[in-house]
C-alpha cells in the first residue's frame, strides 16, 4: 500500500457512522505509527520474535481506540528512505520523520529494558505535529517472553483507560445547531433504540441539533421531524457512558438508529475492589478514605487509581496502583501486619487489678496477646498490699513477660472472749472463726492482712456469736475484747449413747464414758473412740452445744474375735453335720431300693411259675406270693426314692455350707461415726 492510497484510507476511515466500529474514541481519529520494540540487554530474543512482539502490541493499541498504520507500509518506507542499508529505526528523529512521511498523526515507541533483575517496557506516544511525547507509561515484568508479553497487556489497559476516560467527556452538545433546514409541512418520524450497557434504566438524553428533544429510561425513543439534516446525540445525564453521535437525513420514510438491534452506550466507569483482613480498615483512594467491612466494592469512572489501606494497631499497606477498566472490576486485596506484641503479666495475688497505661486491662494473671508497640507503664493494685509499677517495652511479634509480686500491709489483732459474773470480766476459752476459718481458741494473737475489714465470730459448741468487723492500718496492734453470752461461763452438756448389743467402751482422751447414762463434757467439740472387747473399731468428732444432750445412735457395729470365732466352729459343726445326713440318707436310700428290686425278682420267679401251669394244690400258694412280693417291692421302691430325695436335698445344704465364706467381721454404723480397722485399747 503506497501513501496516497493509505490517505485516501484514512479519510474514509474518518467517515464512517459511529452505527459501526468505534474508530473515533480519540479526537479527530488520528492515525498512529507503531515502530519496533527496541530490546536493551535483555537476551534470549531474536529479531524475529521481537517483530512478533511488536505486531502483538500493535495490535493491542489498535484495540485501545487507535488507528494504526499496517506494518508493511512503515517497513516499505523505511526500505525506501534507505534504499542501501537497511536499518531499525529507534531514535526519536527517525521515528518522527518516517511517521509524517506514512501520514500518521502520531507516533507509538517503545523500549523493553533489563534494569536490575526484572525489565520495563516504556511506551511513549507522539504527537508528530506539535512534536511532543502527549502519552507515557510504564510495565513491569520478568525478563522473560511471557514477561514481555504481560507488559504489552498492561500497556493496553493503560492506553484504553485513557483513550475512553479523556476524549469522551468533550461532547459538544451543540453539535448541529447551525444546521438550517428549509422549511416544509413534510416530516418523517425519528426512532431511536438505545441502552446503557448493564443498565437498562438509566435515564439517556436525546439532542437533536444542539437541543434536548427528550428523555428515556426505557430504550425507546419517538419523535416526529421534519424533512432534513440532523445531528442526533445520546448520553447518559451524569456521563458515566460513552456517547453517541449520529448525522442523519430526515426522510418521509422516517429514520430508525441503529437500522437493527439497538445501541449500547459503552460504560465509562468500573468497580474497584477491595478485599482483606483485618476486616475493620479504612481504603484510601486517591487520598478519598473509605470505611471497609472486610470487602469493598466501589464504581469509580476508568483510569488509574492508588489504593492504600490502612486499620488501627496496623502497619498501612504499600500504596497500590490499579487501572479501572471500563464495565469491569479492577481486584485489589490486602493482609495487614499487626503492628502489636503482646504481653503476659503473672505473679500474685490472684485477682489483683492491672492497669495498664492508666486503663483497667483485667487481673492477675493477664495476657494481652495483642498491644501496639512501644513502652507501657503496668500497675498492679489489691487492697492491703503495696502496688507495684513497672515499665515495659512491647515488641512487634513477640511476648513481653511480667512477673509481679506484691507485699501484705500488715498490722496484729489479739482477741480475747469475756463472760460477765458478778459485774466482772472473766476470761474464758472459745473457738475463734477469722474470716469464716477457725484459726483457734481465745486468747488468740497473729498477724492479719492490714486496711481490709476482718469477720470475727466466737463458737463453743454450735452456739456462735454475732460477727464482729474490724479494719487495721498498716503496722498497728489491736485488741478486740469480746464478750460472750454467760451461760458459756458455766455451761455443762451432756452426750448419751443409744448402743445396739455388744461389749462397748466409749472414751474421749483418757476419759471413760458410760453407756447407760448421760455424760457430763464441756460444750465444743467432743472427740469419742469406739471399743468393742479392747479393739478400736470407730470414732466421732460430736459438737454440743451448752446445755445440750447429745444422743449418739450406733445402728450397727462389728463382730469380735471371740464371735467370729464362734460362728467360724458352728459353721464347721455344720458343714459336717450336712455331710453325714447326705451320705447317711443315701445309704437308707441304696438299701430300700435294694429290697425292693429283691421283691421284685422273687415276685418274676413266683408268677413265672404260676403261668407255666402249676397244679391246683400250688394256685393259691404262688399267687399270693405274686400279690405278697408286688406290695413289698412297692413299699420299699416308695422308701427308697423318698430316702434318695432326702439325701439331695442333704447335697444340696452340704454344698451351700462348704461353698459359703468365713463370717464376716461388718463395720461400726452411725451418724458422724467413722469405722477404723480393729486396733488395741491403749
Amino acid at each position: 500500500m503506497n501513501i496516497k492510497n493509505y490517505k485516501g484510507l484514512m479519510a474514509s476511515l474518518v467517515g464512517v457512522s459511529l452505527f459501526g466500529a468505534d474508530l473515533t474514541s480519540h479526537a479527530s481519529g488520528d492515525a498512529v505509527a507503531v515502530f519496533d520494540i527496541d530490546a536493551r540487554n535483555v537476551k534470549g530474543l531474536s529479531a524475529r520474535q521481537l517483530g512478533n512482539f511488536t505486531n502483538l502490541l500493535d495490535g493491542v493499541v489498535a484495540a485501545s481506540g487507535y488507528q494504526t498504520v499496517p506494518r508493511s507500509t512503515l517497513k516499505q518506507q523505511l526500505v525506501e528512505q534507505q534504499s542501501e542499508s537497511y536499518k531499525d529505526c529507534y531514535d526519536e528523529s527517525c521515528q518522527i520523520e518516517l511517521g509524517k512521511a506514512v501520514a500518521a498523526q502520531k507516533a507509538f515507541s517503545s523500549t523493553w529494558a533489563n534494569l536490575g533483575g526484572s525489565c520495563v517496557l516504556t511506551v511513549r506516544l507522539f504527537d508528530l505535529r506539535k512534536e511532543v511525547t502527549e502519552f507515557s507509561t510504564q510495565a513491569e515484568a520478568a525478563c522473560t517472553q511471557a514477561g514481555l508479553r504481560d507488559a504489552i497487556k498492561n500497556v493496553g489497559l493503560a492506553l484504553k483507560a485513557r483513550g475512553q476516560s479523556v476524549g469522551t467527556f468533550s461532547l459538544d452538545l451543540k453539535a448541529g445547531s447551525d444546521i438550517k433546514n428549509t422549511p416544509t409541512d413534510e416530516t418523517g418520524y425519528l426512532k431511536v433504540n438505545v441502552h446503557p450497557k448493564g443498565r437498562l434504566d438509566e435515564k439517556v438524553e436525546i439532542y437533536i441539533n444542539g437541543r434536548l428533544a427528550g428523555t428515556t429510561n426505557r430504550g425507546f425513543f419517538t419523535k416526529e421531524l421534519p424533512l432534513g439534516r440532523y445531528v442526533v446525540v445520546m448520553r447518559t445525564a451524569g456521563g458515566l457512558f460513552k456517547h453517541q453521535r449520529s448525522d442523519i437525513q430526515m426522510t418521509a420514510k422516517g429514520v430508525r438508529i441503529p437500522k437493527a438491534g439497538k445501541i449500547e452506550l459503552q460504560p465509562m466507569f468500573g468497580y474497584l475492589v477491595v478485599e482483606g483482613a483485618p476486616s475493620d480498615a479504612t481504603v484510601v483512594i486517591n487520598g478519598e478514605p473509605k470505611p471497609t467491612s472486610g470487602r469493598l466494592r466501589v464504581e469509580k469512572r476508568i483510569g488509574e487509581y492508588s489504593v492504600v489501606v490502612e486499620a488501627a494497631g496496623y502497619l498501612p499497606s504499600k500504596a497500590q496502583k490499579v487501572t479501572v477498566p471500563p464495565g469491569e472490576e479492577a481486584r485489589v486485596t490486602y493482609n495487614l501486619i499487626r503492628n502489636a506484641g503482646g504481653l503476659a503479666v503473672t505473679g500474685a495475688p490472684t485477682g489483683a487489678q492491672v492497669k495498664i497505661d492508666g486503663v483497667v486491662a483485667g487481673s492477675l494473671p493477664l495476657n494481652k496477646p495483642e498491644l501496639d508497640i512501644g513502652d507501657h507503664i503496668v500497675e498492679v493494685t489489691q487492697t492491703g498490699f503495696h502496688p507495684v509499677k513497672k515499665v515495659i517495652s512491647v515488641k512487634r511479634g513477640s511476648t513481653a513477660a511480667l512477673d509481679i509480686k506484691l507485699t501484705e500491709k500488715l498490722a496484729r489483732l489479739k482477741v480475747e472472749s469475756v463472760v460477765n459474773f458478778a459485774n466482772e470480766e472473766n476470761l474464758i476459752e472459745a473457738d475463734i472463726y477469722l474470716d469464716g476459718v477457725k484459726v483457734g481458741a481465745t486468747p488468740w494473737k497473729a498477724k492479719v492482712r492490714a486496711e481490709v475489714p476482718h469477720e470475727i465470730v466466737l463458737g463453743l459448741g454450735k452456739a456462735r456469736t454475732p460477727a464482729t468487723s474490724v479494719t487495721l492500718p498498716e503496722g498497728t496492734e489491736r485488741k478486740e475484747r469480746i464478750v460472750v453470752p454467760s451461760s458459756w461461763g458455766g455451761a455443762v452438756s451432756n452426750i448419751k449413747f443409744d448402743l445396739v448389743d455388744g461389749p462397748w467402751e466409749i472414751r474421749s482422751g483418757p476419759a471413760v464414758f458410760k453407756t447407760d447414762a448421760p455424760n457430763p463434757v464441756r460444750p465444743g467439740e467432743v472427740p469419742l473412740d469406739f471399743f468393742l472387747s479392747g479393739q478400736k473399731v470407730g470414732t466421732a468428732k460430736v459438737m454440743v452445744s451448752p446445755d445440750e444432750t447429745k444422743n449418739i445412735v450406733i445402728t450397727r457395729r462389728p463382730r469380735t474375735e471371740a464371735e467370729l470365732a464362734s460362728q467360724a466352729r458352728s459353721q464347721t459343726l455344720r458343714r459336717w453335720l450336712s455331710l453325714g445326713a447326705t451320705g447317711l440318707a443315701a445309704g437308707v436310700g441304696g438299701v430300700f431300693m435294694s429290697s425292693a428290686y429283691s421283691a421284685a425278682s422273687t415276685r418274676d420267679e413266683a408268677y413265672s411259675a404260676l403261668m407255666a401251669g402249676a397244679s391246683s394244690a400250688d394256685y393259691n400258694g404262688l399267687r399270693q406270693q405274686v400279690i405278697d412280693e408286688q406290695d413289698s417291692a412297692a413299699s420299699a421302691q416308695t422308701l427308697g426314692v423318698s430316702a434318695l430325695v432326702g439325701a439331695g436335698l442333704f447335697a444340696v445344704w452340704t454344698a451351700i455350707e462348704w461353698m459359703s465364706g468365713p463370717p464376716e467381721v461388718g463395720e461400726i454404723m452411725g451418724e458422724g461415726v467413722t469405722p477404723v480397722a480393729a486396733e488395741a485399747a491403749p
